[in-house]
């Protein structure tokens, strides 16, 4: 699908973090790690067009959905496609 680019604005912009467990145990030098978190991104523009992402949530999970939230509501009412601000 080509999408034009056009002024579409973003309304939504959503931060889940999930444990996604691992098919084979990860080793390393801080022990096995069998499952990972990441914060999947949900960003929706005011046509309805939807758009996925995800981050790593290293160090600390619930301090960088905190982090992701409040850029979020900076997102909000912008174009999507000013990726670089």
């Amino acid at each position: 699908m080509i999408v034009k680019k056009t002024n579409m604005k973003t309304s939504e912009f959503r931060v889940k973090p999930m444990r996604m467990p691992l098919k084979v145990p990860y080793i390393w030098s801080q022990g096995i790690e069998k499952a990972f978190t990441i914060n999947l991104i949900k960003m929706e523009a005011e046509d309805g067009t939807i758009g996925y992402g995800e981050t790593t949530t290293a160090p600390d999970a619930d301090a960088q959905k905190m982090v992701l939230e409040k850029l979020a509501r900076s997102l909000i009412g912008h174009s999507v496609f000013d990726y670089a601000a």
